[in-house]
């Protein structure tokens, strides 16, 4: 099981976390805010224990070496000229 994400950025890391449901957003800054979604995971073993398994799904789905094999697949078929 991973580890659930409490993440106090707004944007597209936000999305992905929130996409694949592997952690909780909090407003950036805000400590209070943090502890009180921090103390939610921690009262919720249930909640706590679905966010660490989606948490593998996200790190699989952004490995970085996985992510340059796909990269450097489309760079290599990008720069290949069809021969007739």
């Amino acid at each position: 099981m991973g580890i659930p994400i409490l993440l106090g950025v707004e944007g597209q890391a936000l999305s992905i976390v929130e996409g694949f449901q592997a952690g909780v957003g909090f407003i950036p800054e805000d400590g209070k805010d943090m502890l009180n979604k921090l103390l939610a995971l921690k009262a919720d073993k249930e909640l706590f224990r679905r966010i660490g398994v989606n948490c593998l799904a996200l790190a699989k789905a952004y490995d970085r070496t996985m992510l340059a094999e796909k990269m450097r697949r489309v760079l290599h078929e990008s720069t290949q000229t069809e021969r007739t």
